[in-house]
């Protein structure tokens, strides 16, 4: 069986701004032809567990994002469904150097000329249609076979109004 080995364009050491929680954390960023994947860092090494990825197709990157007052290293990657990601590097160097790898890797995937690939339309697959948003809501609360919602705690933070797919077993 043949293995598609994924070139590595550039690695390295970023602190990541939290998404719910808008703390900043280090992560390790791969910088792949298609996306931005990041791992825990802990210790000065990358955790083997992937914390998330950033799709670079039409991706829209701000460098350097200056909104921050007293952080003048940040990277702003917006997607194309919106999310935003802050991207912190450890020194001016360090940001443009990151900030002209990702565009590079952005704009080839926008094709000769800067001509964007087929439109959402066509890459989603099969369309949901018909669909009763009212009748799905009811049913995901009902008592007897909807979604189960209640509080979740997680490392000392609590949410309220969490929907849960699991039952607890006495």
């Amino acid at each position: 069986m043949e293995t598609k080995k994924i070139t590595t364009l550039r690695e390295g050491f970023l602190v990541k701004r939290g998404h719910l929680v808008h703390n900043w954390k280090p992560r390790w960023f791969v910088l792949v032809p298609d996306r931005l994947l990041y791992f825990k860092y802990d210790g000065g090494k990358r955790d083997s567990c992937q914390r998330g990825k950033i799709l670079l197709k039409d991706c829209e990157i701000t460098s350097p994002f200056l909104d921050y007052e007293n952080r003048p290293l940040v990277i702003k990657l917006r997607t194309k469904n919106g999310v935003d990601h802050f991207l912190e590097a450890c020194s001016r160097e360090e940001r443009d150097d990151w900030a002209g790898d990702i565009s590079a890797a952005m704009e080839k995937l926008r094709g000769p000329e800067g001509v964007k690939g087929p439109s959402l339309q066509t890459t989603t697959g099969p369309q949901l249609h018909d669909i009763n948003l009212i009748k799905v809501l009811e049913s995901m609360y009902d008592v007897h076979s909807g979604i189960k919602m209640g509080n979740h705690l997680d490392h000392g933070s609590s949410y309220s109004n969490c929907f849960s797919d699991y039952e607890k077993k006495s």
